[in-house]
């Protein structure tokens, strides 16, 4: 009977879909207790932040009681100055008067005896006696006026030092009261990180964890950076960092731990108010941070809550370049290797390297933003400094290996390209140079960064350090270079000859002089001790796009109107032109012998110092026969 099977399989499956159903219960009641417990946490946490607040609230109070006690002192002392220098003054009168006292008597006393030994004029010494007697009474009544003034103002001295004290007692209760509120106030600090910890701990464990490094820091870079910035602090609100956005803005505290949902930033963002004049953010996005909120807001990156979010961010990963470019890209960047036998050159999320006799492709090292600005060797290594960035997003400084093909350090990262970037000549120090207008300094050795400069209201376009590494000079887009001395960062002088784009400059080799090339189609030397221009040479029909010393003192140039220059170390008036490339040139590089130039149409042009035409030409295009390109974190 076909009912027999399947009572028998009913049957036999019965104990495993009731082991099933028991797991599913049992995980069930798990899920259920582990958010009964985050949620218990959470609550607790929000306690301790709320005491944590009411004894901030007292602090600020008693703080301003403090100011206020300490202002009203200041009238007080000011009196007693006033006072003691009020008595100073009549402690002098008195000496004065008490010598004139003195002087009557003596005066009294002389007229006495004189009245006694002439008999005769007795009525006449009388009289003078008797004025005399009146004089000294007069000295004696002021010298008696001028104590009951002493006697009043120290009368008053007292009477503002007893107000003084007990200003100070209150003042030094005040002071122990904000002792104590203090002391109160971090022990609710630490109960309250601690809870909020143990709600991490159940919210990573519930799988309901947000990041802020990885997934809040992101958004907040993408899509309110923008209008909340230091420089451009809407509502007063800055984003900068993590430390800056605990500050608020005009509206008050970004986070309601009681109600995420009321919170400012989660209102802002809800209502479409922020951000301001773009698409809002998606609905993903604002339960991300509303839940970010609810978890506490917490700051999960090993930097200081001070650090710029795109430095706290997970480093961005790039898209490989394509194995084969279907049309050149502008080569802004070359670099000649010390061996003479390499050429590095810019490519497309990649740096290429290439032989130098032959013009084949050696290497392709990718992982890079979108496109590489800068690249320096340091000395005659096969250390590789590369400033990179993709437009509107990112721009990085990394240092490769080039005999690993490896990056060995991702030194610097900013929301803005690194334009430029230069080794002093002892290749101790690395200075780097943004389109946010910031200058940073990098220890060559340990790359710990040792000194940020923001002098340029605009992209800074080079950088150049003196021959002895002490000074440093910057070219920009706000038409001017500057001069720096690197001990303190100041600002020695600076230049505004050009009246238009700065964008090349190096110290000459005497260290005493710059020289500087731009828009303006000339290139300018100029004193660094009074910004003083010494010579120009003009005769370019482009803007003058990049510039190196050679070893022997001269100076090589490029420009868009397609020519290489070789100016004298003398005068640095032009002595050989170069022309042959198609392009406009962009780019420059330079060993003790050769000169290698990058175009606006993608070729890289090889020159011998004493030859006219390049020694070899071709397009920095590789070919789907080339190397590949490989991930290389």
């Amino acid at each position: 009977m076909p009912s027999l099977p399947l009572r028998l399989i009913v049957t036999a499956l019965l104990p495993v879909f009731l082991f099933e159903a028991v797991l599913c219960l049992d995980a069930y009641s798990e899920e259920v207790e582990l958010h009964a417990n985050t949620e218990a946490a959470r609550r607790v946490a929000i306690e301790q932040h709320a005491q944590r607040k009411s004894y901030a609230a007292k602090i600020a109070t008693s703080r301003s009681e403090i100011q206020q006690v300490k202002l009203s002192l200041v009238p007080i002392e000011a009196m007693q100055k006033e006072l003691r220098s009020q008595l100073a003054e009549l402690k002098k009168e008195i000496v004065e008067a008490q010598k004139q006292s003195e002087a009557a008597k003596k005066e009294l006393d002389a007229k006495v005896k004189l009245q006694e030994e002439a008999k005769e004029e007795v009525e006449a010494a009388k009289l003078a006696a008797e004025v005399a007697k009146k004089e000294f009474e007069t000295r004696e009544a002021a010298v008696k006026k001028i104590q009951n003034s002493i006697a009043e103002a120290n009368k008053k001295v007292d009477e503002l030092a007893a107000a003084s004290m007990k200003q100070m007692v209150a003042l030094m209760s005040l002071e122990e009261e904000v002792k104590k509120a203090s002391a109160k106030l971090q022990e609710f600090k630490k109960l309250e990180a601690s809870q909020w910890q143990q709600v991490r701990k159940l919210a990573i464990q519930h799988k309901n964890w947000v990041s802020f490094s990885d997934e809040i820091a992101p958004i907040l870079q993408k899509r309110c950076l923008a209008c909340h910035n230091e420089s451009k602090p809407r509502g007063q609100l800055k984003f900068d960092s993590y430390a800056q956005m605990l500050h608020g803005g005009e509206s008050g505290e970004l986070f309601d731990f009681e109600s995420p949902g009321l919170s400012t930033l989660v209102t802002m963002i809800e209502d479409g108010s922020m951000p301001k004049e773009d698409d809002p953010l998606s609905p993903e996005q604002i339960s991300l941070i509303t839940r970010w909120v609810a978890l506490g807001a917490q700051y999960d990156s090993q930097l200081d809550p001070g650090t710029s979010l795109i430095e706290v961010m997970s480093r961005p990963t790039y898209p490989l370049p394509p194995e084969a470019y279907p049309y050149p890209v502008p080569v802004e960047a070359v670099a000649i290797h010390a061996d003479g036998k390499r050429v590095v050159s810019s490519g497309y999320h990649e740096i290429l390297v290439w032989s130098m006799e032959s013009g084949e492709i050696l290497d392709r090292i990718s992982g890079f933003p979108e496109r590489i600005y800068s690249l320096k060797f340091q000395g005659d290594s096969n250390i590789l400094a590369v400033g990179a960035g993709t437009p509107g997003e990112v721009g990085e400084v990394i240092i490769v290996d080039l005999a690993s093909s490896k990056k060995v350090n991702h030194l610097h990262v900013s929301p803005s390209i690194i334009t430029c970037l230069i080794f002093s000549s002892d290749q101790k120090q690395l200075a780097v140079g943004g389109a946010d207008g910031q200058i940073h300094i990098f220890d060559g050795q340990t790359w710990a960064k040792t000194q940020s400069i923001h002098a340029h209201s605009d992209w800074v376009t080079d950088v150049c350090f003196s021959p002895d590494g002490s000074k440093l000079v910057s070219a920009s887009r706000d038409k001017t270079a500057k001069v720096f001395n690197l001990s303190t960062g100041e600002n020695i002088i600076a230049f505004n000859g050009h009246g238009n784009v700065v964008n090349a400059v190096r110290f000459m080799a005497s260290g005493n002089e710059v020289v500087s090339g731009g828009d303006d189609r000339r290139i300018r030397v100029w004193s660094i001790a009074d910004a003083k221009e010494i010579r120009n040479v003009a005769g370019f029909a482009g803007i003058v796009s990049a510039m190196e010393l050679l070893s022997d003192g001269k100076l090589a140039t490029t420009s868009t109107d397609k020519k290489l220059r070789l100016h004298a170390a003398a005068d640095s008036k032009v002595e050989k032109t170069r022309v042959g490339p198609v392009g406009e040139l962009l780019s420059l590089g330079v060993s003790d012998t050769f000169v290698v130039t990058g175009s606006l149409n993608g070729e890289l042009h090889l020159w011998l110092v004493t030859e006219e035409k390049p020694v070899r030409t071709w397009f920095a295009k590789p070919e789907a026969v080339s190397k590949p390109p490989v991930s290389n974190p």
